[in-house]
């Protein structure tokens, strides 16, 4: 039986971060994620498990988790680390980097 390979839809690098409190607190009341929106095609997975405003929320609990895909690799990181400053901000609450 011959082994096929299909190429992948892409090739390119991925950069993932878990949203995670760096100490225990409390979400801001109102928690604004429509700057996302601004990340177009490079966010391609994201996945709010806890973002809720107002909750008390635990250290190193895992709130929300997100991928991005630009190019080139070294970008990937960079917008990934903009992206959690951004959640920071929404958040109103520190988060481990």
């Amino acid at each position: 039986m011959p082994i096929r390979e299909e190429l992948p839809k892409y090739a390119g690098y991925v950069s993932a971060r878990n949203i995670m409190p760096d100490h225990d607190a409390a979400l801001a009341d109102s928690v604004d994620l429509s700057w996302l929106r601004e990340y177009g095609e490079q966010l391609i997975d994201y996945d709010p498990h806890r973002l809720n405003p107002g909750s008390p929320v635990r250290r190193r609990e895992i709130l929300g988790r997100y991928h991005v895909r630009p190019e080139p690799f070294a970008e990937a990181n960079t917008v990934a680390n903009a992206i959690l400053g951004h959640f920071e901000k929404s958040m109103g609450i520190a988060l481990i980097q």
